[in-house]
């Protein structure tokens, strides 16, 4: 898939609401201190590139910031940490029973700055 179109795509996961999501995610604007920071998203596969729903993902940065949050039935996670914490020492790990995370791939950030994808992919054990 073309790079704009997977963007694109993200941008479209982003912007729906929890309640269109099937099967929700952790992320409620309305409790999100931090929206003036950049958004952390990304999705949570399988090997063979199928969602995998309710992994726990845990965002670290290097001055003690945390996020834990969970994929939703897509494998989508998004959240915000401080505004003021550089995406490039926030470490991104995925977790789930009976799956043991294999590659966390970050994308490159080239058109819009404010958004952070990570993906992760697990392999069941």
């Amino acid at each position: 898939m073309a790079q704009p179109i997977r963007w694109m795509l993200a941008l479209a996961f982003g912007a729906l609401s929890t309640a269109a999501l099937a099967g929700g995610d952790d992320y409620d604007p309305a409790n999100d201190k931090d929206r003036e920071g950049p958004v952390y998203f990304g999705f949570v596969r399988d090997a063979n590139g199928a969602a995998v729903s309710g992994a726990t993902v845990t965002l670290i940065s290097t001055n003690g910031q945390k996020a834990t949050l969970n994929s939703n039935a897509v494998g989508l996670y998004r959240t915000h940490i401080n505004a003021d914490t550089d995406p490039n020492t926030v470490t991104v790990s995925c977790a789930k029973d009976g799956y043991k995370q294999t590659r966390v791939q970050r994308r490159p950030s080239v058109a819009v700055a404010a958004m952070v994808e990570t993906n992760c992919v697990l392999q069941r054990t």
